[in-house]
């Protein structure tokens, strides 16, 4: 498995280091590649990721409460991991508004429950399982307006967090100058 450059493989999997956003910016950046923000399993791997991303001092990742004021707390992409790494007396969900999960913000790989419209950096987590390159031709013919087109389409898919796939299509019409268009799917 190879990941983006200048990102971390730990344990299979792929993390990157996102900019300063809000929780729910943070979310949709991380799903804008393939995936979710980091969830930990064990203190083996929160000892990681804060080794490889320790140049931040707190770091979103995906702990998220379920309802306010004040609800239980589940993992964004659906885990069920149990382990946790709580500040002493954290979570105790602030003034009723703290919902996310901070990383490294009262102490060295503790968690505390945070506003989640603050800005902090965060760890996504992603997979490249496989990559799968395929190029073809399309010739569109339309009787109507007396019009033919020799076009080309090429597509790169891979896999990523298993089930979902990332495209890039690149389409080039030779009559036209400037003609390569790339478009990025997520199927």
């Amino acid at each position: 498995m190879n990941c983006f450059e200048n990102d971390y493989f730990y344990n299979g999997s792929c993390y990157t280091l996102l900019e300063r956003s809000t929780f729910e910016s943070a979310q949709v950046t991380c799903a804008a590649i393939g995936g979710y923000l980091a969830t930990i399993f064990s203190a083996e791997m929160n000892n990681a990721l804060i080794s490889r991303f320790s140049r931040t001092s707190a770091l979103w990742f995906g702990y998220k409460r379920q309802t306010l004021p004040c609800g239980n707390f589940s993992w964004v992409d659906g885990s069920t991991s149990t382990y946790t790494n709580w500040y002493s007396g954290e979570p105790n969900c602030e003034g009723n508004y703290e919902a996310c999960g901070l990383l490294n913000s009262l102490g060295p790989g503790t968690w505390n429950d945070y506003n989640c419209e603050y800005s902090f950096e965060a760890i996504c987590h992603y997979n490249v399982n496989a990559s799968l390159g395929i190029s073809f031709i399309i010739i569109f013919i339309s009787n109507s307006f007396q019009f033919q087109c020799l076009c080309f389409v090429f597509i790169f898919c891979y896999s990523s967090c298993g089930s979902s796939y990332r495209c890039d299509l690149f389409f080039y019409y030779p009559l036209l100058i400037a003609s390569l268009f790339r478009i990025h799917l997520f199927i």
